[in-house]
């Protein structure tokens, strides 16, 4: 349920400042301290996570919050309605609109270190090229699974050994997160669905690594080397315990992932997220 702008983003200030915590605690990752000039002024110190489903998130609406992070579902009604699906594109929109409307505040994009969002450009196009396919985790070859590998919506059902979830995609009709065309969502040649990056990859496609894909394509890219883009909210993580921070229940079951499986993932994303 929407609860208005406002009220969510204060909401989720909640939930980021919570994760900040909860990671320098875990010490899955060291804590960074921002490279920003020291003030003391207490309003310079605050941040927002904003998340407007229905729109751009008014700049008039957030004015005073020195830090502006925005979630991948900011403007969720027109980026599940477009054809391809645009997250990234309208995330800096929004940054732009934010950081004109506001000199002197820093606005932050999102990234999930975990799973692979389709509805992002970068990672549509390796999900789409099969030479990519090292660097995402399948289902284990034998069911049952408890995430579906197909979307029935297509004639005959598209389906791919790719691991991926339903969880908060968007839908053709009422009842998923954002909805698209009918009749049925096109996220390219795969469904619709949150994929899973395999950090542990030590394939070379086209000359890349997956860390150097990871950190100058998709976190670096065009949109988060803009101007108008100060930072990034990195979400989710790996943890031995199979913990992927977002969890989908049995992910881990259907991947077939090991205790070792988890440990060397582990090892893998946080070199990866420190690199």
């Amino acid at each position: 349920m929407y609860h208005g702008p406002i009220l969510y983003t204060m909401r989720a200030a909640a939930c980021v400042i919570a994760l900040l915590f909860s990671h320098a605690a875990s010490q899955e990752s060291p804590p960074l301290l921002p490279p920003y000039p020291q003030t003391y002024d207490m309003q310079s110190s605050t941040v927002v996570m904003l998340c407007n489903f229905s729109g751009y998130q008014s700049p008039d609406s957030t004015r005073g919050w020195a830090i502006q992070d925005f979630d991948w579902s900011n403007s969720l009604s027109d980026w599940s309605a477009a054809t391809p699906m645009d997250t990234n594109e309208r995330l800096l929109v929004q940054a732009g609109l934010t950081t004109q409307a506001q000199p002197g505040a820093r606005a932050w994009i999102y990234r999930n270190s975990v799973y692979g969002y389709p509805w992002f450009q970068t990672v549509r196009f390796i999900l789409d090229d099969a030479a990519y396919s090292p660097w995402f985790i399948k289902f284990k070859p034998t069911g049952p699974w408890f995430s579906p590998q197909c979307d029935s919506d297509y004639t005959p059902p598209l389906c791919t050994d790719y691991f991926h979830t339903q969880m908060d995609t968007p839908l053709p009709r009422p009842g998923g997160y954002g909805r698209c065309a009918p009749p049925a969502c096109n996220c390219g040649s795969k469904p619709c669905g949150f994929y899973v990056f395999n950090h542990s990859s030590d394939a070379v496609v086209h000359g890349q690594t997956f860390q150097q894909w990871f950190i100058n394509s998709y976190v670096l890219d065009s949109i988060g080397m803009s101007p108008a883009v100060h930072g990034f909210f990195f979400d989710d993580f790996w943890s031995p315990s199979g913990n992927m921070g977002d969890n989908t229940q049995n992910a881990t079951q259907d991947m077939g992932l090991t205790p070792s499986d988890l440990q060397q993932l582990t090892a893998s994303y946080t070199a990866n997220m420190v690199a």
